[in-house]
């Protein structure tokens, strides 16, 4: 077996200002009602983050960049997600990223 990483970037361009897009990115109750059922939101670097998904599951994360209201990334799920947030005059572009480190079988290579 060998680890390949694996990346995921999506670019939106969201209404700001980006103080209120960065509320939807730590505010549990706003991230529970897009990300997850439920959340602990992160609050400062080194913090827990905590997600119950729709299959049930819980999923636990170390915030590692935590910097209002520009960027935020954690740990999760065996990898890590991070969040940028640009203005752009009256809106934001929001830049997310997925990092996940895949375990791939000589078959699948």
């Amino acid at each position: 077996m060998k680890n390949e990483d694996e990346e995921i970037r999506i670019e939106r361009v969201l209404p700001g200002p980006v103080e209120d897009v960065w509320g939807w990115l730590t505010d549990p109750a706003k991230v529970g009602s897009w990300l997850a059922n439920d959340a602990t939101a992160p609050g400062e670097e080194g913090g827990e983050v905590e997600l119950e998904l729709e299959d049930g599951r819980v999923v636990h994360g170390t915030v590692t960049t935590f910097e209002p209201p520009r960027r935020l990334a954690y740990t999760w799920d065996g990898g890590q997600v991070s969040f940028e947030l640009l203005p752009r005059g009256e809106e934001v572009l929001l830049v997310l990223t997925d990092r996940r480190a895949r375990m791939l079988t000589k078959a699948a290579a």
